[in-house]
């Protein structure tokens, strides 16, 4: 399962790296490639990790997500 979501304060590489391994953290993330250029974070992931828990990683690495 693939889910975008757009991100704001990503500024740098340093900012999609810590998004990175937040979500890499996540049981059940295979993949995850945040882009501070445009702003989005593409997740790849196993069904049972929810947008809601994609959010909140994103939250825990100190983003916004929108």
């Amino acid at each position: 399962m693939e889910t975008l979501i757009k991100v704001e304060g990503m500024a740098c590489g340093g900012c999609s790296a810590n998004i990175e391994r937040e979500l890499t953290s996540l049981e059940g993330v295979d993949e995850a490639y945040a882009d501070h250029r445009d702003g989005t974070v593409r997740v790849l992931h196993d069904p049972k990790v929810s947008e809601q828990d994609i959010r909140r990683a994103v939250s825990a690495a100190g983003y916004q997500p929108l």
